[in-house]
C-alpha cells in the first residue's frame, strides 16, 4: 500500500533510540530517506544506518549540536542537498526544561549541558 512517502527525507531527532528510532523505522518502511539525529557510537550509527537502508531507502547521519541554530540549519541544508529537500521534520530531541518552544532563549540552548545523566539527543 502505498502512503504517497515514497521518496521524502524525513529529518528526525533523537532518532538513534526510543520513540525516534522506531519513527525512523516506520517512515524508511513507508519509502522515505532518513536523516538520523542522535548520539550514539560511530559503529551504531553504522549498524542503524544499515538496518534502515534494508528498506530501500538512503540514510544520512548528521551530528548537530541541537543547542546552536547555525548548526541546525546546516543540518538541514545537508538534508535537502542529500535528498532534494526536507520533507518531514520530527522534533523528537528531548531537554527537560517546561516553557514554551517560543519563549525559550537561545542563550538558555547554548547552556543546557551534554552530559551529567541525560543528553540532547
Amino acid at each position: 500500500m502505498s502512503h504517497g512517502l515514497e521518496g521524502k527525507c524525513a529529518l528526525i531527532s533523537g532518532s538513534t533510540q526510543g520513540l525516534g528510532l522506531a519513527a525512523a523505522r516506520r517512515f524508511a518502511q513507508a519509502g522515505c530517506h532518513i536523516v538520523l539525529k542522535g548520539f550514539a557510537e560511530p559503529a551504531e550509527i553504522a549498524a542503524l544506518r544499515a538496518e534502515i537502508e534494508s528498506y530501500g531507502v538512503r540514510t544520512l547521519y548528521y551530528g548537530a549540536d541541537l543547542r546552536n541554530p547555525a548548526e541546525i540549519e546546516r543540518m538541514m541544508a545537508a538534508g535537502a542537498e542529500a535528498f532534494g529537500a526536507v520533507d518531514i521534520l520530527i522534533n523528537n530531541a528531548v531537554v527537560r526544561h517546561a516553557e514554551p518552544v517560543e519563549e525559550f532563549p537561545v542563550a538558555k540552548w547554548a547552556a543546557l549541558p551534554i552530559d551529567g545523566g541525560w543528553s540532547i539527543a
